[in-house]
């Protein structure tokens, strides 16, 4: 597997049973910040590629692999440097590179866009960030 876009559909159908089961939504992003799978509101922003300020760039270019939760994206410096911050609809998230042979190729996140899938992700934290982790 030399890129996540040449399992796109793949990645697509397993996002939409995750999503389905956990009550949050999911994207998946690659290492050129291209979106590649998504639901919700992320399931249309498929082949959308992020600016070099969003918190999947910082996560890319961090020197670890490495997972992030963020409980309010309001109060977050990894947020605050997003060209998209005043216009971002999660208010929570949590998200790991994912790694391939020592190699990052890419993010996938579990997001939070209203009060109860918040909750959701502060309440099963633990279980979450192990998911996404593995």
């Amino acid at each position: 597997m030399g890129e996540l876009k040449e399992i796109k559909d793949f990645l697509q159908q397993v996002t939409d049973a995750f999503a389905a089961v956990l009550d949050v939504e999911l994207a998946i992003i690659d290492r050129n910040l291209e979106v590649i799978a998504g639901t919700g509101p992320y399931k249309k922003e498929v082949g959308f590629v992020y600016h070099q300020s969003s918190t999947s760039s910082q996560m890319m270019q961090s020197e670890k692999d490495s997972c992030l939760f963020i409980k309010n994206t309001t109060n977050s410096e990894y947020c605050k440097q997003c060209s998209r911050f005043s216009n971002c609809e999660v208010c929570a998230f949590s998200m790991c590179s994912i790694s391939y042979r020592g190699r990052k190729v890419g993010t996938i996140s579990l997001l939070a866009l209203n009060e109860h899938q918040r909750k959701v992700l502060l309440k099963d934290y633990v279980h979450l960030m192990n998911f996404l982790y593995k």
